[in-house]
C-alpha cells in the first residue's frame, strides 16, 4: 500500500522520542511512516543515531517507518564515560531494549530491530528481551581474531591488548586518542577485547545469543574490511537457533576498507531500496512514492 510518503527533509518526519533506561536518558530518532513496520537502528561503536538519518528519509520515502537510538557515550545519551562513570554491553542492551519498547508504543506494524557493526551485536543480544518482530543488521560480525586475515587480523589483535590497557589507565577508553570510536566504557573496551581474543561474550550476553529464534537477516557489504563476509557468515553459529538469511550490498560509491563500513548508511540512493527489499520483499513493490 502507498502510505503517501514524499519528503525530502529529515525535519518533515523526524520525530524525537525521550527514553528512561534504569536511571539513564537518551532519544530515539523516529522516522514515522502511518501503519508502516519500522526499523530500529543500533549504531555502530562510537556514532550517534543522527549518523542514520539520510537513510531514514529515504526509507520513509519508500513507505516504511526507520528510527535509531542513541547508546551511552554519544549523542542525545546522558551517560558519557569518565573515571568512575562506566559502561559495559549489558547498559547498551538494556538500553536498546527500553528502546524498543517505547517505540513499540507509537507505531501499529511490525518492528524490526536492527543494528550496525557493535549495533549489530547489541542488537543480536537484545532481540530476545526486546519486544521486536525480527532482526536485521549490516556490516555486523562478531568481532572474533578468527574472523580477519593479514594486516586487520593484526591491528585487532594488537588492539584487544592495548585497548585495556589505555582504559585502565585513562578510566575510560579514549578513542578519540587513538582514532577508534569515541570515548567509550572501559568496561565496553574490556570485554570487546575479550571477544576477539576468545570470540565469546560474557556467560549472560552469550545465552541470549544462543537462545535467539526470531528470524535474522545479516547484510554485508563487499569491500568492508571490518565485517567481511566469511565473518558475517559465522553468525550462523552465533545464533543456531535462529533463522538466518544473508545478503550483500554489491560494489557502491565508497573506497574499500572503513569507507565500505560506514558509507552505506550515508549513500540511501544506493543502498535503500535494496535494504528494503531485503526486510520486506514481499512489501516493496507497492511502496514507491
Amino acid at each position: 500500500m502507498n502510505r503517501g510518503v514524499a519528503v525530502h527533509g529529515s525535519a518533515e518526519l523526524l520525530e524525537q522520542i525521550k527514553i528512561t533506561s534504569s536511571g539513564r536518558t537518551t532519544e530515539i530518532r523516529h522516522f514515522h511512516v502511518e501503519g508502516a513496520p519500522t526499523w530500529l537502528m543500533v549504531p555502530a561503536l562510537g556514532v550517534e543515531a543522527r549518523y542514520y538519518d539520510r537513510l531514514g528519509v529515504a526509507m520513509a520515502a519508500l513507505g516504511f517507518g526507520f528510527a535509531a537510538v542513541d547508546v551511552p557515550g554519544h549523542g542525545a545519551h546522558n551517560l558519557r564515560a569518565k573515571r568512575g562513570v562506566d559502561y559495559g554491553y549489558r547498559e547498551v542492551v538494556e538500553d536498546v531494549c527500553a528502546a524498543a519498547a517505547e517505540l513499540r508504543q507509537h507505531i501499529d506494524g511490525e518492528l524490526i530491530l536492527g543494528g550496525h557493526s557493535l549495533g549489530g551485536q547489541a542488537a543480536l543480544i537484545a532481540a530476545n528481551e526486546a519486544p521486536v518482530d525480527r532482526v536485521c543488521v549490516v556490516a555486523c560480525c562478531i568481532p572474533w581474531i578468527e574472523n580477519w586475515d593479514g594486516s586487520v587480523r593484526r591491528q585487532t589483535a594488537l588492539a584487544s591488548y592495548a585497548f585495556p590497557i589505555l582504559s585502565k589507565a585513562f578510566g575510560y577508553y579514549p578513542g578519540h586518542l587513538v582514532k577508534f570510536a569515541g570515548r567509550e566504557g572501559r568496561l565496553l573496551m574490556m570485554e570487546w577485547a575479550n571477544v576477539v581474543k576468545t570470540g565469546v561474550y560474557p556467560a549472560e550476553l552469550q545465552n541470549e545469543l544462543l537462545k535467539l529464534e526470531k528470524p535474522v537477516t545479516a547484510v554485508d557489504v563487499v569491500g568492508d574490511m571490518w565485517a567481511p563476509a566469511r565473518a558475517v557468515d559465522q553468525l550462523k553459529d552465533v545464533v543456531p537457533s535462529a533463522s538466518l538469511t544473508r545478503k550483500t550490498i554489491e560494489d557502491g560509491p565508497w573506497k574499500p576498507g572503513i569507507e565500505a563500513h560506514f558509507k552505506w548508511a550515508t549513500k540511501p540512493d544506493h543502498t535503500a531500496a535494496f535494504l528494503a527489499q531485503c526486510l520486506f520483499p514481499d512489501d516493496l513493490p507497492d511502496r514507491f512514492v
